[in-house]
């Protein structure tokens, strides 16, 4: 199995729940196949609208593992595998797994349209976000910039709805990058944005330019942890949902492949017989691939990251790109053989087991996340057909 796709699994889980509430972000389908990876970069943890409440994170769960009694370990290597932990509820079916997640969709959905009742800028781009129409998305992204027309996550999700959908008349997309530009200039997503914006209007040298900026930028935030957020705190003002309900919403933003990162590949692809483009591309899917907060698409980015090394004739460079990606992968270990409906059950039946994996990302990002679950639901679960567990996570020798 690919690696990528294994370290990823996890997290795709909730690919359910962002499919069932956000559909793909309400952005046309992405002609780009590649192995499912449906996260995000996960930047700037911060405060959430519960951070009073919010379980303290645990920096391991060492303390509630069966410790095997040390006859058995001396018996048999089996004994030293990580059990779930012991405080967890069982984990439920399948069948109900996905009956309560069809609940929850259906909570969410209701608590969405009472949103409609409200008319300040943090419900108008929450309601955005969670709707399906990309039309019905960028209208309510602009009454929202009508009331704060500075305001950078806002602007930052108006304008990828409009590059990502067909252009809708309220798209006032040239005016907004602007001021994107102006208010968030040392990060690399927003050029990479307006990289894309002055490609596909004919501008190449400006596109370029662009590029080499997102390339030198000092950050690169795609504002996912900040909306997430926001979609919490929009939530806790109707008082429809409960905490791990109003978490759920904002999270599946998490777990959304970007719908745009393929076209920065088609860009990249279509100019890369020029060295300076193949050069700044390199540069660009490195960053992204290589992204030390999470994976998200970075499957795809080191994909793109290798075509332009090896239109630059580097195959050296490629080689090593493909490695550095390959290493990164490894850092949970051995090869999960896991039923991903076994996981998903897990965490239904535990809210608080998933409260404290999206906690854990923002703090950690994916990888963080992914060792989580690991070390609370342990080997038995991620590794059933590994019974000597040689290999995984260093639990063994």
């Amino acid at each position: 199995m690919n690696k990528s796709i294994v370290l990823l699994l996890v997290i795709v889980l909730l690919g359910l729940f962002a499919a069932g509430l956000l559909g793909n972000e309400g952005y046309t389908n992405d002609p780009d196949p590649a192995p499912r990876s449906s996260t995000a970069l996960l930047d700037n943890a911060g405060e959430s609208a519960h951070a009073t409440d919010a379980p303290k994170l645990l920096p391991s769960s060492a303390q509630n593992e069966i410790q095997p009694i040390e006859a058995a370990r001396a018996v048999s290597i089996e004994a030293a595998c990580r059990r779930a932990n012991p405080n967890l509820h069982p984990a439920v079916s399948q069948k109900e797994a996905e009956e309560r997640i069809e609940e929850t969709i259906k909570r969410v959905d209701e608590a969405t349209k009472v949103l409609q009742g409200y008319g300040m800028r943090q419900h108008l781009t929450a309601r955005a976000l969670l709707t399906r129409s990309a039309q019905s998305k960028v209208d309510l992204l602009a009454a929202a910039l009508t009331q704060e027309p500075n305001n950078v996550v806002t602007l930052w999700h108006a304008v990828r709805a409009c590059q990502a959908a067909v252009e809708a008349p309220a798209c006032r997309t040239e005016q907004w990058l602007q001021t994107l530009t102006e208010l968030d200039s040392s990060n690399a997503n927003v050029w990479l944005l307006d990289a894309h914006h002055q490609f596909k209007n004919g501008n190449k040298p400006e596109a370029l330019i662009s590029l080499q900026r997102a390339e030198m930028s000092s950050e690169m935030m795609n504002y996912r942890t900040v909306t997430a957020q926001l979609i919490n705190a929009a939530f806790a003002s109707t008082g429809l949902l409960t905490q791990s309900e109003e978490l759920i919403a904002g999270g599946a933003i998490h777990f959304v492949r970007d719908p745009l990162l393929s076209k920065y590949g088609r860009m990249c692809r279509d100019l890369q017989s020029d060295r300076d483009w193949a050069t700044a591309c390199s540069r660009v899917f490195e960053r992204i691939a290589l992204s030390p907060l999470g994976f998200g698409d970075a499957e795809r980015a080191n994909r793109y990251r290798v075509a332009a090394l090896t239109a630059l004739g580097d195959e050296d460079a490629a080689d090593t790109a493909r490695a550095q990606f390959e290493e990164r992968l490894s850092v949970i270990g051995g090869e999960p053989e896991f039923s991903d409906d076994a996981v998903l059950g897990w965490l239904v039946a535990n809210p608080d087991l998933l409260n404290r994996f999206f906690w854990t990302m923002m703090e950690e990002g994916e990888v963080g996340g992914v060792r989580y679950l690991i070390n609370e639901l342990g080997d038995e679960v991620f590794f059933p057909n590994k019974p000597s567990c040689k290999n995984v996570l260093g639990t063994a020798e």
